[in-house]
């Protein structure tokens, strides 16, 4: 783990973009617990799932009983693309009254992997209702896992309005394009109409930054320009808001002293 944060920091000061995707799948079991030791209430969960294969991620779905709620990221493999990594969203499930209610935030917008593989995970799955709300905060491959954990950490700061959102979903009440697949009500939202601030802080694209709303978009001006710089990635020149390569960054360091600390006791 070591030697993949001196190779981050090193591409970091070269202004380059490290191909760091099959590394972060490798090390997601560790940086998800140790984000979980350092915050006791976070209690993220990790699934694999696939449209031929989400039955783990279905019977915890099936599991929740009334008045329970939990988290996870969900690496949801690429059906569209096939050879790289999974992709990776966040999810929040809370159980109803004979119903169950799940928010997945997915940071690329539109992704058709992420609706096949969550409506074949709630295919039979009776009373479930899904919305999907996208941010489009990620324009990359690269920086899934890292999106997926920074949105299960502010679906967890942020429980108010993620109860509020159950609430809505319910009722189909949030304002999105709606449908019926696999016999599950899904949903598919602008998230920028329904998260607050906390979930695009990573956003990377300067026109995804420059057009939300003002309320999203004022608070984080500042650490957005701080964080803007020209980086070379896929063998070109891009500008690119680079906070989503130091979340990773702490993530790992935050990992490596739990894994040390683990050691040493």
């Amino acid at each position: 783990m070591q030697d993949f944060i001196d190779a981050l920091e090193h591409a970091e000061r070269q202004g380059k973009q490290y191909p760091a995707a099959e590394l972060d799948q490798k090390f997601q079991p560790q940086v998800v617990a140790a984000q979980n030791l350092i915050q006791p209430n976070l209690e993220v969960k990790v699934f694999d799932a696939s449209a031929s294969e989400p039955n783990a991620l279905r019977q915890a779905i099936v599991d929740t009983r009334r008045g329970q709620r939990w988290r996870a990221v969900v690496n949801v493999e690429r059906i569209h693309g096939k050879g790289a990594p999974s992709h990776g969203i966040a999810v929040d499930v809370s159980g109803g009254r004979g119903k169950v209610s799940v928010l997945a935030v997915d940071s690329v917008w539109g992704c058709t992997d992420t609706l096949s593989v969550m409506t074949a995970a709630l295919k039979g799955v009776k009373n479930a209702t899904l919305t999907i709300l996208n941010t489009g905060t990620q324009k990359d491959v690269i920086n899934c896992k890292t999106f997926a954990l920074a949105n299960a950490k502010a679906m967890a700061a942020n429980d108010d309005l993620i109860v509020d959102l159950h609430k809505k979903n319910l009722k189909g009440k949030i304002v999105g394009t709606s449908d019926t697949i696999n016999n599950v009500d899904v949903t598919i939202a602008r998230g920028s109409d329904v998260l607050d601030t906390s979930f695009f802080q990573h956003t990377t694209s300067k026109d995804v930054f420059d057009n939300l709303p003002g309320h999203i978009r004022e608070p984080l001006e500042e650490s957005f320009v701080q964080n803007f710089r020209e980086i070379e990635a896929g063998g070109k020149r891009r500008a690119y808001n680079a906070s989503i390569q130091q979340e990773r960054l702490k993530y790992l360091r935050d990992a490596l002293l739990f894994a040390d600390s683990e050691y040493r006791s």
